[in-house]
């Protein structure tokens, strides 16, 4: 009987860890994309970092993985209207609405 038990919390902790790694991959491959997608057409080096630090809170992994939904929004504004932006003031300007609209 112990026996049995000792092989079933291997077996589930073994899972555990299983699921996690693969969790991980699928993290990393996400941020992967999210980054090819919008860096793509990013004039400005401001605006590439906003998009990178929008992707790596929506898509990297880590133990701070938490993220809630206001700001899963504003990075996603960041990420939809930061591509292609040609102007300092602009990145600021859509920044800063972001901000306003989603926190």
């Amino acid at each position: 009987m112990r026996i049995l038990s000792i092989q079933l919390i291997s077996i589930v902790f073994i899972s555990l860890l299983f699921s996690s790694a693969l969790a991980a991959k699928k993290d990393r491959y996400e941020y992967e994309n999210c980054l090819l997608e919008h860096l793509d057409h990013a004039k400005l080096d401001v605006a590439s970092r906003y998009i990178a630090e929008a992707c790596e809170e929506n898509y990297g992994s880590g133990p701070s993985k938490v993220i809630f939904s206001d700001e899963r929004k504003y990075n996603e504004c960041l990420l939809d209207h930061m591509v292609g932006v040609e102007s300092v003031d602009a990145v600021i300007r859509i920044r800063r609405a972001c901000e306003r609209k989603y926190r």
